[in-house]
């Protein structure tokens, strides 16, 4: 088999959904650019996305995600691994640009993580606060939804100690 297709974001103060969609397409040209034959009808919609003024919404992301993981089973990849480092930024820009609903995006990549597929969906985001953090000037309504989109997903602290970040730098 193939293994994972790997997409890579590193967060910026804008949405999500557009930066995305990106690595979606990045990712999968990569793929299809090293096979024979023709790519898949989702890569131009990827690029449709990308090419269109207003923000791809979560369901298209949504619905680009699931043809990608079926176009990988046919090419026998085990899965679709998206890491998005720097979440923080995409939150806190989330927050000031009420709308822009990567909230919901976000929960609806964590749900769907969660389904079973032949072509495995891994999400795993890195930040340096708890959701709640980022959404402090939100009402509490808005908190409590970004509350709960945390929920959906499992919390591995990291942290080094002074110690092993002097012999780190050291080493």
């Amino acid at each position: 088999n193939e293994g994972f297709c790997s997409v890579l974001i590193t967060g910026s103060p804008e949405p999500l959904s557009r930066r995305l969609v990106g690595a979606l397409l990045h990712a999968a040209t990569n793929v299809w650019s090293k096979r024979p034959g023709r790519v898949p009808a989702v890569i131009n919609t990827m690029q449709s996305l990308v090419e269109d003024k207003a923000l791809p919404s979560a369901s298209k992301i949504l619905d680009c995600i699931k043809r990608l993981q079926k176009a990988l089973e046919r090419i026998d990849y085990n899965g679709l691994l998206i890491v998005v480092d720097e979440l923080g930024k995409f939150l806190e820009y989330e927050a000031r640009h009420y709308g822009s609903n990567d909230i919901f995006l976000l929960q609806s990549l964590a749900e769907h993580a969660l389904a079973n597929h032949h072509v495995k969906l891994a999400l795993v985001v890195m930040l340096h606060q708890s959701f709640d953090q980022y959404a402090r000037g939100l009402g509490d309504d808005l908190r409590n939804e970004w509350t709960k989109v945390q929920g959906r997903f499992e919390s591995i602290p990291f942290l080094e100690s002074a110690e092993q970040t002097l012999r780190v730098v050291a080493a």
